[in-house]
């Protein structure tokens, strides 16, 4: 299903990232990890759409999400502005998917990410890296023919716990950056996500309003490993 939690249920603390020291002016050069997250450190944050503080604003968020969850972007990469601070050009969590711009880099503490998920909607897998490198691969289900999956990059941007994980959403929602593109008046927004289920049967099958489906072993297995910002492929073919 597209997320769409009751307000009971909790995000709780994803696995610690891996900070990475950078200078406070210049452009940063990042190498040793495939992904870096930037995690927002002030308690509301101007994001533009060039790396000045003069350009417009995208979008202004706070230091936590709707969900309470750390406010995070997948960074992409870094530039000096005019006025020769450090900036970064980051991915959003908001619609349209894949939306970018620029925050500077005073406002965020950056963190290596070591993995990486890969979404197959066609062959109803989803392969974990590890540096690069597959290390697993696990059976899912996924979007239905009226309500299918969006392929595109994506990222994970807060971990929720249902208050019972005897529902469709199962023990762990990885809530992901990106949106079902034909449920844009859905509760939350048509967030969609990686999720448990009680219903075994789905896996393997085209049946969710969006979502991605997994069993509540391997989900576990999964909340427990990720950090916030690690990158999410959803892939076509």
């Amino acid at each position: 299903m597209a997320v769409a939690l009751s307000t009971c249920a909790s995000c709780v603390a994803a696995p610690a990232q891996q900070p990475v020291a950078t200078p406070a002016a210049g452009a940063p050069v990042f190498a040793g990890f495939p992904a870096y997250a930037a995690t927002v450190v002030v308690p509301r944050i101007d994001v533009h759409a060039q790396p000045s503080d003069t350009s417009g604003v995208v979008v202004r968020l706070n230091k936590r999400n709707e969900n309470g969850a750390p406010q995070t972007f997948l960074l992409k990469r870094s530039r000096r502005g005019v006025d020769g601070r450090a900036w970064y050009n980051v991915q959003l969590p908001i619609r349209p998917n894949g939306s970018t711009g620029w925050i500077r880099a005073d406002d965020v503490d950056v963190s290596g990410i070591r993995y990486a998920l890969v979404v197959h909607l066609v062959s109803f897998r989803l392969d974990l890296l590890d540096n690069n490198r597959r290390i697993e691969t696990f059976p899912i289900g996924v979007g239905a023919q009226n309500t299918p999956t969006p392929a595109g990059r994506y990222y994970v941007k807060e971990l929720i716990q249902p208050p019972d994980p005897n529902t469709i959403y199962g023990r762990y929602v990885l809530g992901l950056s990106g949106f079902s593109n034909v449920l844009l008046h859905w509760p939350g927004g048509g967030v969609i996500g990686i999720h448990g289920t009680n219903d075994p049967s789905s896996i393997g099958r085209r049946v969710s309003h969006g979502c991605i489906r997994m069993s509540n072993e391997n989900i576990t297995r999964l909340a427990r490993l990720l950090p916030l910002g690690t990158p999410v492929s959803v892939e076509a073919s």
